[in-house]
């Protein structure tokens, strides 16, 4: 997939949705929606779970081009990412934590790799190259149980 300039968020059907849910830490969750925007190429919405944090994560998201959504208590991580995939529009889903910083065109790369192999799911991995991952989830159609890290 080309890297063109990533717009603004607000298309109908973004090629992808980048979720990230917040407790707490502005500075890393600044630091990681800095990267996501000046690193992202392709159409894309960013999506922000805050998790009732109390040093000011909740005030500055509105200064960026994302959606918001605000929990009145702490939900967890894996709640927000969940409320984050269900208020994604994006053909493919990024679960993303606050304290990662992409580099550039490293999206339209993850795009690349999934619709290259026809693969459902990619997982960061610690292992150099390419590690078969055992992920397989039953109401998932048999091609796409193999999972691959990138």
């Amino acid at each position: 997939m080309a890297d063109v300039p990533r717009t603004t968020g607000r298309e109908e059907f973004p090629t992808a949705s980048i979720v990230i849910p917040v407790l707490n830490q502005v500075a890393y969750t600044c630091n990681c929606i800095e990267h996501v925007e000046r690193n992202t190429y392709i159409p894309c919405e960013l999506i922000i779970i805050g998790n009732a944090s109390t040093d000011g994560t909740a005030v500055f998201p509105q200064h960026v081009r994302a959606r918001i959504v605000t929990n009145t208590t702490n939900r967890g991580c894996a709640e927000a990412w969940n409320q984050g995939v269900g208020a994604s529009r994006g053909r493919y889903i990024v679960l993303l934590s606050n304290d990662v910083l992409v580099t550039p065109g490293w999206l339209g790369r993850l795009v690349s790799f999934i619709e290259a192999r026809a693969t459902g799911r990619v997982y960061p991995s610690l292992h150099q190259g390419l590690c078969p991952v055992d992920a397989a989830r039953p109401e998932l159609p048999a091609s796409r149980h193999r999972s691959r890290s990138f």
